[in-house]
């Protein structure tokens, strides 16, 4: 069990780091660094003009903007750690040192940090709790939603300086319109909130028969949007579900590794997996399959037979996982 944890929480950091585009080469030439850029280069964001994203050096961390028509790359802040980055009304947010919230504005100016972790979150007899990485943000109406790598999932309003704890056990988190949805893993529902909602709503609701959940039914594990659809997942029983305007709709009632659904293009990808039985005993392979949300038709992409769960996800017209080795593999879906 332990180590099924550590996969998954493996497989939750990895989506959540590769959830925007593939990033862009370092940049040739920044105007405010001494020196070239030439480490790794995380979380692209971008807008009409600009691309923005985030390079990795052995000393510290730099955010850059980079011109579409020119390629011109200008230096925008430098921080000891950045962890993730948004794009929101002009402002990119960030958590710099592992998770403190800030933003500045895409043209370098207005620095913020609006919320000093240490100065807010306590836990039992005033022992200040470390943190996890905060690896998500969105930003809804002004107010910013922030995800720890820990499932702790809060809110923290720029206006009012208000701090509101939404859950300690979210996963899968995706804003969509003017709200944040995530599943809560010990309760398998998936529940959305508002920026200025009292609390969270419960959109799709585990049936919890009893006090043992090897009995509950219905256990919504994971979704994504497509478009203005959502596609989610659930066990007992098994089937992967379009969601529109209160109505579910059956698409593969296979089982499924919830954690390799990504779409791109219109497109839904997912492993589907074949399970031992004594009827079948040959074939275990995992498929890459492809739903066309225009087209309503589901087909194979390939066979995956190392592939390893919990580690798929879509980048730059390919669908990435790892295999029982730990070797990256790549599948073209580009079409």
């Amino acid at each position: 069990m332990k180590k099924l944890f550590a996969l998954l929480l493996a497989a939750a950091m990895m989506l959540a780091l590769f959830a925007c585009a593939k990033a862009p080469e370092p940049p040739a030439s920044s105007a405010g660094s001494s020196e070239e850029p030439t480490e790794s280069v995380a979380y692209l964001c971008e807008d009409g003009e600009n691309e923005y994203y985030c390079v990795e050096s052995d000393s510290d961390y730099e955010l850059f903007r980079k011109s579409k028509t020119t390629g011109e790359a200008v230096s925008i802040r430098k921080e000891i750690f950045i962890s993730c980055l948004t794009l929101a009304d002009g402002w990119l947010y960030y958590a710099a040192n592992h998770h403190d919230l800030c933003r500045v504005g895409v043209t370098g100016n207005g620095y913020e940090k609006l919320l000093d972790y240490s100065e807010w979150r306590q836990y039992k007899e005033d022992e200040y709790f470390d943190g996890d990485d905060i690896r998500i943000i969105h930003v809804i109406d002004g107010v910013v939603f922030a995800w720890e790598q820990s499932f702790f999932l809060f809110r923290f309003d720029p206006q009012t300086q208000k701090v509101n704890e939404i859950s300690d056990n979210a996963q899968h988190i995706h804003a969509m319109g003017n709200h944040v949805y995530y599943c809560e893993r010990f309760y398998f529902d998936i529940c959305m909130i508002g920026a200025h909602d009292e609390a969270p709503t419960v959109v799709l609701e585990s049936e919890k028969i009893g006090d043992d959940d090897r009995d509950w039914q219905n256990l919504y594990k994971n979704f994504i949007f497509i478009g203005d659809a959502m596609y989610y997942y659930k066990r007992c029983p098994d089937g992967l579900y379009s969601y529109r305007n209160g109505e579910s709709v059956l698409i593969d009632d296979e089982n499924i590794d919830e954690y390799s659904m990504d779409g791109y293009n219109g497109k839904l990808y997912y492993m589907a997996r074949r399970e031992w039985t004594p009827e079948n005993t040959d074939d275990h392979t995992s498929r890459l399959m492809c739903y066309d949300t225009e087209t309503d038709v589901t087909s194979k992409i390939a066979d995956c037979d190392s592939y390893s769960g919990g580690t798929g996800y879509v980048s730059d017209g390919r669908y990435c996982y790892l295999d029982h080795d730990e070797n990256p593999c790549e599948i073209e879906i580009d079409d």
